[in-house]
């Protein structure tokens, strides 16, 4: 929604800016023959040589009114030269003191020595606002000869700019440069400043677009946009007013349609989820049944595998979960059995090893009466033997008195030896 908004504001801003545009070359080109026309009155030799010659005057006043009525949008004709002479089609009545070589067409079309456009002023006879274009006009020697002037009455550019219309209410309007209106809707408005301030000082600034606030002739404030665009050759802007509480309503009504599509989607995924949900809940339950029948011990349960999904694929390992729970059950029934054969044994077994076990404690019991008595008679067989060490002791000391003897006895027999060789 928010997007749809901005691509609205900018394509009705992009819009503004293709009318101001276009209202732009329409009003050069609106002008530019004009400008073509005083250019080819000022060059022609009737109007260059009047001075020179009077009779040309005559010719002067036909091309003039030949020009007038060839354009309707062309209120007054008129030349004034050097002499102060003033010729004006169609004819009117001027004051006798009337010097136009004082007024401002005048002077400012031979200050520039080019063709210009004047400011927008009210029309002295009509009250209307026109417009004029002047030239300065030479002779053969390029001396000045006076300036040639045609008088425009906004009435038709007026029109064309309120044929105009940017979305219900929206309009182009045209300011010249001194920041006065020139068309508008509302006649009362044109050929006075521009009342809005935001938007007199956009047009004054150079501003390309401005919104502000301001209240129309129905007394409501309403929230606006301008696109402004300057006409360089003539010094004005093109000011196109937008509303944008028609964006606003635009956009609201798009937001409708978004609301209405989202709550209708939202319903529709309401009934699919409920459908979906049921569909699944029962699914659920159905396996929330077998899960309790197993709990309390049926473990020969069927458990139903219908669908792939995640319930399917839950129930399918449910399924082979009992399957391995009652083999692992026949297995644990079957190692019981076994195991009961094995304490049995183990019973008999352990009532031998305990008739065993008391004949064990007789036969220990007498030996252990054997070995009190060995005891003591391994005592007395100490003394004995304590005493014979001592025998032992004394007979080794007699030893070594016997060897000592022998040896000394083996001495003298050597000696007697020794002895008996020297007597021989």
């Amino acid at each position: 929604y928010l997007r749809t908004t901005n691509l609205l504001v900018t394509n009705l801003q992009k819009s503004s800016n293709e009318v101001n545009v276009q209202v732009k070359e329409n009003v050069q080109t609106f002008f530019s023959n004009f400008e073509y026309l005083t250019d080819f009155m000022s060059k022609d030799a009737n109007v260059t040589g009047h001075i020179s010659n009077p009779e040309n005057v005559e010719w002067m006043v036909k091309l003039f009114n030949s020009v007038l009525a060839s354009q309707p949008d062309i209120m007054n004709i008129y030349m004034g030269n050097v002499n102060k002479g003033m010729y004006l089609v169609p004819q009117q009545e001027l004051p006798k003191d009337y010097d136009p070589t004082g007024r401002p067409w005048y002077k400012d079309a031979v200050a520039k020595g080019d063709l210009i456009w004047t400011d927008p002023y009210s029309d002295a006879s009509t009250g209307k606002l026109i417009i004029s274009c002047a030239k300065p006009v030479y002779d053969a020697n390029k001396n000045l000869v006076g300036v040639v002037a045609i008088d425009l009455e906004l009435t038709k550019l007026t029109q064309l700019m309120n044929s105009i219309q940017i979305g219900e209410k929206g309009f182009p309007l045209l300011v010249d440069k001194l920041g006065n209106v020139m068309t508008h809707k509302n006649a009362e408005l044109i050929g006075k400043p521009i009342s809005v301030k935001e938007l007199a000082e956009a047009v004054s600034s150079g501003k390309t677009s401005v919104e502000y606030k301001a209240t129309d002739a129905d007394k409501k404030t309403y929230e606006k946009f301008a696109s402004i665009t300057k006409i360089d050759k003539l010094g004005w802007h093109v000011v196109s007013i937008m509303y944008k509480n028609e964006i606003q309503r635009d956009a609201n009504s798009i937001l409708v349609i978004i609301a209405s599509a989202g709550l209708f989607a939202l319903v529709v995924s309401f009934v699919l989820i409920f459908f979906f949900m049921n569909t699944v809940t029962g699914r659920i339950k159905k396996l929330i049944n077998v899960m309790d029948e197993v709990r309390t011990g049926n473990l020969k349960i069927l458990v139903e595998v219908a669908d792939s999904d995640e319930v399917g694929v839950l129930s399918h390992y449910f399924k082979d979960t009992i399957a391995e729970l009652g083999a692992l059950v026949g297995n644990i029934h079957h190692v019981s059995g076994e195991l009961t054969f094995a304490a049995q044994n183990l019973a008999a077994t352990s009532q031998q090893a305990s008739a065993s076990a008391d004949e064990v404690a007789r036969t220990v019991e007498e030996i252990a009466k054997g070995a009190q008595e060995q005891a003591s008679d391994a005592e007395k067989g100490a003394v004995i033997v304590k005493e014979l060490s001592n025998k032992f002791a004394q007979l080794s000391s007699n030893t070594d008195h016997m060897l000592t003897a022998a040896k000394s006895l083996n001495e003298a027999n050597t000696a007697g030896l020794n002895a008996i060789k020297q007597l021989k």
